[in-house]
């Protein structure tokens, strides 16, 4: 499995929840504005266009070496 989010893009309090100490949490509005205002640098998203070249090199990857891709 292979997942991964960029900075600033989920933080703790976040509507979608979260995790801490391997415990799974509920949203926390307060706690998600304090940890976005804290941010040191601007949140890093991935082009859509990237996405996809990502997605085709591990498809191409995985079938070069035989381990099939679910999804």
């Amino acid at each position: 499995m292979a997942t991964w989010t960029t900075y600033g893009t989920w933080l703790q309090g976040s509507k979608k929840g979260y995790v801490k100490n391997g415990i799974t949490l509920k949203a926390n509005p307060e706690l998600e504005k304090y940890n976005e205002e804290s941010l040191k640098h601007d949140k890093i998203t991935i082009p859509k266009s990237l996405r996809i070249i990502i997605k085709n090199a591990i498809l191409k990857e995985s079938e070069e070496i035989g381990q099939p891709v679910l999804s």
